[in-house]
């Protein structure tokens, strides 16, 4: 983790559940396109890219949960 991580989010508000759904549905047309995509990339490049990005989306809906748990008990 670098120092760069540590820094507070700059965004004043948290985004809404609906800007993660955005976000979700986008990053899950991202991967879907780069798993159709020909590539020059050997297996283990690819592999690590799609685990970047797969990670990267059990993150929002990970954020996603959080965010509907913290509404019920607003």
């Amino acid at each position: 983790m670098s120092l760069e991580d540590c820094k507070p989010s700059s965004q004043a508000n948290p985004p809404s559940i609906s800007d993660i759904q955005d976000q979700i549905r986008s990053t899950c047309e991202d991967i879907v396109s780069f798993c159709s995509q020909s590539t020059d990339k050997t297996f283990y490049q690819v592999e690590r890219s799609l685990h970047i990005q797969i990670s990267s989306l059990a993150c929002l809906f990970f954020q996603r949960f959080l965010m509907s748990f913290h509404e019920q008990f607003d």
